[in-house]
């Protein structure tokens, strides 16, 4: 939009110097356009506040599917990944094709170029799995112009949608399950600071063990088997020694009872342990392990509920969906654990 009105292609043309083919071949089929030529006119769009008739397009296409944008940290981890699975089947599901855009965190160059590339393909909404504040920013920059469902634990911008899991709740579950079984000492091993989900877990375990009167200290630690085995040496070096750790996730517990193991201490017998997301096989572990289940593929579905009804212009939406405990050996003594797991909401 310019003064009010809409900007035409012909507009684009004329202030990036290009034919007004060209400017359809940039929007349609970029990798077709030398680099110098495709970049005028990408700063011509984004200078005109130019915005793609998607109708139109559609119509020469011969498709009625729309495109819709989906931001993911660009990295391997088991969350955002089983995350990117759902919020993409889901938007088949609604007729969408999504266009996937990767952001690594605190990366400004990849942030603009992800923005700049939606705004030209003309996506209806755009869905973000926000890690942390540089993601929620460029959210926050892309919500002027377009409806946006961020998929985090909480988020201040009134004019975006949240969808997330409740990882406060499950981080309580998980210190009361250890402390239902007579644990005392509960320590955590941290994600990485700075991240939504770790943060919001961490100060969720520390607020339920100081209502349930037990103590336990908040190791830093990352996502990976490694943190989880690097921490085990500062678990067992604690004085007095937890007698459980709730982990920030799965990797970081299969780590952890890596290194315990390795120093001939038993779980759970001598270290209950609890970790986040319920992998695939963590019911093979050994011993197979107590966890926190994410509903990943609801948070999927109901994030693209809420873009398309926001497309129609409904209003944002918040919405926190409850993770499930699922009780398996690492935290029960062994012969309570032998008749397999069980689920709790």
């Amino acid at each position: 939009m310019r003064n009010g009105r809409a900007v035409s292609m012909a507009q684009v043309a004329q202030r990036a110097g290009v034919s007004h083919q060209t400017v359809s071949r940039v929007l349609n089929a970029p990798e077709l356009v030398r680099e110098p030529t495709r970049l005028r006119v990408q700063e011509a769009i984004r200078e005109l506040g130019f915005r793609p008739n998607l109708a139109a397009r559609a119509l020469v296409r011969g498709t009625t599917t729309s495109l819709i944008g989906a931001v993911s940290p660009g990295n391997a981890l088991f969350g955002p990944n089983h995350l990117l699975a759902a919020i993409d089947r889901a938007a088949h599901a609604h007729s969408f094709a999504t266009v996937i855009g990767t952001l690594p965190e605190a990366d400004l160059e990849a942030a603009h170029a992800t923005s700049e590339r939606f705004r030209v393909m003309g996506v209806q909404g755009v869905v973000f799995i926000a890690v942390g504040p540089p993601t929620a920013a460029l959210a926050s920059t892309l919500a002027d112009d377009l409806p946006v469902c961020v998929i985090a634990p909480h988020f201040d911008d009134p004019r975006v949608s949240v969808i997330g899991v409740d990882h406060a709740a499950g981080a309580r579950m998980a210190v009361e399950e250890l402390v239902a079984e007579g644990r005392r000492r509960v320590t955590h091993v941290a994600g990485p600071q700075g991240w939504f989900d770790s943060d919001v877990r961490a100060a969720a375990w520390q607020e339920e063990t100081a209502r349930l009167g037990v103590r336990g200290d908040l190791l830093p630690g990352g996502w990976s088997a490694g943190d989880g085995y690097a921490a085990a040496a500062a678990v067992l070096a604690a004085h007095p020694r937890p007698d459980a750790v709730f982990c920030a996730n799965d990797q970081v517990a299969l780590g952890l009872m890596r290194g315990l193991a390795h120093a001939g201490v038993s779980v759970p017998d001598d270290i209950a342990v609890v970790g986040f997301d319920d992998v695939d096989g963590a019911d093979h572990f050994s011993p197979s392990l107590t966890t926190i289940r994410q509903p990943f593929a609801e948070v999927g579905e109901r994030s693209i509920e809420v873009l398309w009804a926001m497309i129609g212009g409904a209003p944002p939406v918040r919405e926190l969906l409850a993770p499930t405990l699922v009780v398996r050996s690492s935290s029960r003594a062994r012969q309570a654990a032998l008749s397999g797991p069980r689920l709790q909401p």
